[in-house]
């Protein structure tokens, strides 16, 4: 059996090969219907929580929950520079950019010089606009309980846009196996891990001087060029070489959460010690 990377990896890193899978509609509502759900315990568990009703900017969820989702459509908008820089490579390369065929074989596309600018961009650009959303348009981090919660709405948001409109683009009609089905799965899972812990730092910008904010970039790059070191040099021919690129991805994004509890933490404590005196 040939196994494959998730949807997400392929198109993050801009890889123009022929499509690596495809699902019917019946594996795309059941992998919608389980993200849908599992997001939907974590929300239903905060708006039931005693802290909810001290929050500020909380109670707007529906906004929250809209941004959130919005936000990555806007931030893929990198898409038009990453297709320009690829054409240009593709013409320089020789390649008559008319024929799909041509593409999809080209030497050119399987190199890191064209490969490299999907994840070069995606911090600068994810970033960014998660930035400007939570500090423009949600509003600053004033309250304990929005700092608290807001980042897990926005982050699980942004990340379910990101499964819902890189998976509309496979929707055919061959099935995808079940092993599949849960590595592509299991990678969301992960990957929503990052976006709200990216989403915690992007939120705590205004109490480090825009720092966190940065560091979110440069984690969130480093995060995909990671993915894609992985995807150039093991491929991923086999089941052993696609549990070996999920587990270092799940590795790091373990490090991320846990590098963002520790650097957040002592900051948390320092504003509620502020506003104590």
């Amino acid at each position: 059996m040939h196994y494959h990377l998730s949807f997400h990896l392929y198109n993050e890193i801009e890889m123009n090969s022929n499509p690596v899978m495809s699902m019917t509609l019946y594996d795309f509502i059941f992998y919608q219907v389980f993200f849908i759900l599992v997001i939907s315990v974590v929300f239903i568990t905060i708006i039931r929580g005693k802290q909810y009703r001290e929050a500020e900017h909380l109670h707007n969820l529906q906004r929250i929950i809209f941004y959130g989702f919005i936000g990555w459509i806007i931030a893929f908008l990198r898409i038009i520079l990453i297709q320009i820089y690829q054409v240009l490579l593709l013409v320089q390369a020789g390649v008559d950019i008319n024929n799909v065929d041509a593409i999809s074989t080209a030497p050119i596309t399987q190199t890191y010089l064209f490969n490299i600018i999907g994840p070069l961009l995606s911090g600068i650009f994810e970033e960014g606009v998660r930035y400007f959303l939570l500090m423009r348009v949600i509003g600053e981090a004033k309250n304990r309980v929005d700092r608290k919660y807001i980042p897990v709405i926005f982050g699980m948001s942004w990340a379910y846009s990101e499964i819902l409109i890189l998976t509309l683009g496979f929707i055919g009609s061959d099935p995808i196996s079940t092993t599949n089905l849960f590595i592509s799965g299991y990678e969301r899972l992960i990957a929503m891990m990052a976006h709200v812990s990216f989403t915690y730092l992007v939120y705590y910008a205004k109490y480090t001087n825009k720092k966190s904010l940065w560091i979110s970039i440069i984690l969130h790059t480093v995060f995909n060029l990671i993915a894609l070191v992985m995807v150039m040099e093991v491929g991923s021919s086999t089941f052993n070489d696609t549990l070996l690129i999920e587990a270092v991805l799940t590795v790091f994004a373990f490090i991320i959460v846990g590098f963002t509890y520790l650097y957040l933490k002592p900051i948390e404590q320092h504003i509620q010690s502020s506003k104590d005196i």
